[in-house]
């Protein structure tokens, strides 16, 4: 049955009805960052939303960093960073907050005495999901991101998705396994890998931002699972990539419905950012069913990807 779905008393799961991820088959978002907590200016997300848009969460990717000339001397550099976001709608220079989410970082960075001197750069480069709703965006709207950091490391660099629901294709049905008991841990089930000790290798489309061909995770569920989150790894390790996102989807060959998406906000000037998302709402996948995944990308690019997803059965 397509739509929201509601488990017992405590939470949501969606069946036919992804996410949506926005700016959509684009490149994320980059706000000019403020620092020593002075807001940066609204960076344009989406001019005119052509839906009611439910924003759920902001997908990150940080980025922030330094660099540092080491000498003869050894030397211990840490970063500690704290960043604010807020998402907007309005006409430019008169937006109008409608949500706000943050993150924090720290990265270390060691080095023993060298002859010489050389300058070491150090990024923070893990994308994460970061709850800042639900908010309802009006259709039509203007979107905008803002973006502050505590303190002004000589790197910042942050690329931002929004990622939410179209409220016109969100329904409700009941699901009776996944319950109060289910919220307690009282049932014998627990949080699944797919694959476990693997990862299924898929390659984006050639083509920027068009969907790559499909890939098989799982041709047939062994039980009904309640999908949750996933893994986004580039293995093109002398690529730069400005962004990826990928699809979730249900249904033999060739019928595929996407069930969710995942964002990947890519830094163009340097490599490997990988992430995990966690999606607004989990989704339901019944025993049987083939799961699979595509890529698209800003290029053709090969990722791993990951499944997670608790067993209802």
């Amino acid at each position: 049955m397509a739509g929201l779905i509601k488990l017992g008393k405590h939470g949501f799961a969606t069946r036919d009805c992804p996410n949506a991820i926005l700016p959509t088959l684009a490149n994320p978002i980059a706000p000019t960052v403020g620092t020593s907590w002075s807001w940066g200016a609204y960076k344009e997300v989406d001019p005119h939303v052509d839906y009611e848009f439910l924003l759920k969460q902001l997908i990150a990717t940080p980025a922030t960093g330094g660099t540092f000339v080491v000498g003869p001397d050894a030397i211990v550099n840490r970063i500690v960073a704290e960043e604010h976001f807020t998402v907007a709608t309005g006409a430019a220079g008169s937006e109008a907050d409608v949500a706000e989410g943050q993150l924090a970082e720290s990265l270390y960075l060691s080095s023993a005495a060298l002859t010489g001197t050389v300058s070491l750069t150090m990024y923070g480069f893990a994308a994460r999901c970061i709850p800042c709703g639900p908010v309802v965006i009006p259709v039509a709207s203007r979107i905008a991101v803002r973006a502050v950091l505590d303190s002004a490391p000589t790197v910042k660099a942050t690329r931002v998705y929004l990622s939410g629901y179209n409220t016109s294709l969100l329904n409700s049905a009941d699901v009776m396994a996944f319950d109060e008991l289910y919220e307690r841990g009282a049932r014998p089930l627990y949080p699944e890998l797919l694959p476990l000790g693997a990862a299924t290798a898929v390659t984006a489309n050639s083509t920027p931002w068009a969907q790559g061909a499909y890939v098989v995770v799982d041709a047939h569920l062994d039980y009904d699972y309640l999908i949750f989150a996933g893994t986004i790894l580039p293995t093109n390790l002398t690529l730069n990539s400005a962004g990826a996102q990928v699809d979730l989807s249900l249904g033999a060959t060739s019928s595929e419905v996407v069930q969710a998406r995942m964002g990947l906000p890519g830094i163009a000037a340097a490599y490997n950012v990988a992430g995990l998302s966690t999606f607004p709402y989990p989704f339901v996948a019944y025993k049987g069913e083939q799961l699979s995944v595509r890529v698209a990308a800003t290029a053709e690019s090969p990722y791993n990807i990951g499944v997670y997803g608790v067993r209802l059965g």
